[in-house]
């Protein structure tokens, strides 16, 4: 998954000097990291003129940013016995032959594979992931659990739910027990399809997608970065949906809430040539009921 991960002091700067939304002071007040128990708190953007265009509820971070660790081999932990937390990694055809049974040896409980995707181009063709079929079955036949996700350049409603069609198409007969995820990116190129796409409409194809998700009887969740959660995706709206952070720094700094944090883009597994993503999930998943 490649992100656009500027800090947050950067877009505040550059959104200063060129126009656009701004935050409220009030989410600047350094409580950002720190323990907030799931409570919800007004959020809203203005304007440069201190116009509000957005003004809601929604749910803060769950968990103490200082309590998660990382051990002597890169992998995170959150040192708070009434949480478990799981290791786990990400993988696409982009990281070549897995051999599954080493990687859950070396710690990894589950994984999310990547189902399909969407070009960047103009004209957006979609895709099966090549390494699909051969790492969710390897994936499960070694025991771990398995999520999958869906690499999305959709610009409309009715592309997000071609996009989920087809996950949809591709997970039957296979056990998911994690989500089926919506990983929208913009490709900060001039000449790609996402390059514009504004928020009202990331908001609606993200919701499109769950929603579709969640019809046929799987758990939908949503992808993002800061720059997707601050500043492009209306959280109220998708509130009903688990958040996917992708942050890599020591520690979470997301002012809200999230079950699955992806902490690294270079981590190293057995059974995996080269870096992979690796997460750590403070959800059980693999026991939920959604009935």
């Amino acid at each position: 998954m490649k992100l656009r991960l500027l800090p947050l002091f950067m877009l505040i700067v550059i959104i200063a000097l060129f126009g656009g939304c701004k935050w409220s002071p009030d989410l600047l007040s350094g409580k950002i990291s720190q323990a907030q128990n799931a409570t919800t708190v007004p959020y809203y953007v203005e304007d440069m003129q201190g116009n509000t265009i957005r003004n809601y509820q929604v749910n803060t971070a769950a968990y103490n940013a200082d309590l998660f660790m990382q051990t002597g081999n890169g992998r995170m932990v959150y040192n708070d016995s009434n949480v478990i937390a799981y290791s786990g990694i990400d993988v696409s055809a982009h990281n070549g032959e897995i051999d599954w049974q080493a990687v859950k040896n070396d710690g990894i409980t589950f994984a999310f594979i990547r189902a399909g995707y969407r070009g960047y181009g103009t004209d957006g063709k979609i895709g099966e992931d090549e390494m699909f079929r051969k790492n969710i079955q390897g994936a499960l036949n070694a025991g771990l659990r398995v999520g999958v996700y869906f690499f999305s350049q959709a610009i409309s409603v009715e592309e997000a739910l071609e996009e989920a069609e087809f996950t949809l198409s591709l997970v039957q007969g296979y056990n998911l027990s994690y989500p089926i995820v919506f990983d929208w990116e913009r490709y900060s190129i001039e000449d790609s399809r996402t390059y514009t796409t504004e928020s009202e409409v990331i908001t609606a194809c993200a919701k499109a997608f769950c929603d579709r998700i969640m019809q046929a009887g799987y758990r939908p969740m949503i992808y993002l970065n800061c720059d997707l959660g601050y500043y492009d995706y209306d959280l109220e709206v998708l509130s009903d949906y688990d958040c996917w952070l992708a942050q890599y720094n020591d520690k979470p700094t997301y002012y809200y809430h999230y079950t699955i944090w992806q902490y690294s883009k270079s981590g190293t597994v057995a059974g995996i040539n080269g870096k992979v993503d690796m997460n750590i999930s403070l959800y059980d998943y693999a026991t939920e009921s959604l009935g």
